[in-house]
């Protein structure tokens, strides 16, 4: 039990070592991504890529197709932060939310609102719960969006799961490095 207890405390002062004294003007670059559907009965994803525009930017691109038409007022969404070493993935955050709560009462969540301030602008799932339709994310610019997130530089996983009646219905992966 001492042990555990110490390793939590260890692990809370290492975040906020990470998190809080590391300047963040290094930029991310979201290298890959990887969107996956756990429950095809419920969702599928069309599109899950990165294309170059005629400016020469690339943009994320991101488009689940609901099977389920049913209203889903039941969403979390758990983010997972992992720094990639040769042989391990050191965890450095890993947070859980209730997104209909967040969507609609503006709960705030420090992680969540760094990604989601971007990803608000390009989607149509910037409203409170129910959702009834597609979700569609189209247009992220692929160095902004993880940009304002402190970390020292390295490689990175971005790991978003999402769930609904408590099962896992998806997730999504981001490959990033930072400058």
């Amino acid at each position: 039990m001492k042990h555990r207890i110490r390793y939590i405390i260890l692990w809370f002062i290492l975040n906020l070592l990470l998190f809080y004294t590391i300047p963040s003007q290094a930029l991310f670059t979201v290298k890959k991504a990887e969107c996956t559907s756990l429950d095809l009965k419920h969702s599928y994803f069309k599109h899950c890529e990165m294309r170059t525009d005629a400016k020469g930017q690339t943009l994320l691109n991101i488009y689940v197709a609901m099977r389920d038409k049913r209203p889903i007022n039941d969403i979390i969404i758990n983010i997972c932060l992992f720094k990639i070493a040769k042989n391990y993935r050191m965890p450095i955050l890993n947070e859980t939310i209730d997104f209909c709560a967040y969507m609609g009462a503006s709960v705030m969540s420090k992680m969540f609102a760094f990604i989601n301030r971007h990803f608000n602008k390009f989607t149509n799932a910037n409203h409170s719960c129910p959702y009834q339709h597609d979700i569609i994310y189209y247009g992220v610019d692929k160095e902004r969006f993880l940009s304002e997130i402190p970390a020292p530089k390295g490689n990175y996983v971005l790991l978003m799961r999402v769930g609904t009646n408590q099962k896992w219905k998806a997730d999504v992966k981001f490959y990033a490095v930072k400058h």
